[in-house]
């Protein structure tokens, strides 16, 4: 995912729109799901986020972005 506040989030979401990622492979973001879920709803995306705390819990389907959640970020605390 990168910096929560950079633009890692909005790449992720752009890329993860692209059924051709999924044709190559399976993708998993490693970050905060919530920061996800606010990169999804700016960039107006239909994507839905899969917060995962296994690899087995992913989906690895297109319109389904599966996010290794590690809870590490503190959303009220971000300066957007």
């Amino acid at each position: 995912m990168g910096d929560p506040v950079g633009i890692g989030p909005e790449i992720c979401v752009k890329a993860l729109s692209e059924k051709n990622v999924y044709e190559n492979c399976r993708p998993i973001v490693v970050g905060d799901a919530e920061v996800m879920k606010q990169a999804v709803s700016f960039l107006n995306s239909a994507i839905k986020i899969n917060a995962i705390s296994s690899v087995k819990e992913a989906k690895f389907e297109l319109g389904t972005m599966d996010v290794f959640d590690l809870k590490n970020v503190k959303n009220n605390e971000l300066k957007l």
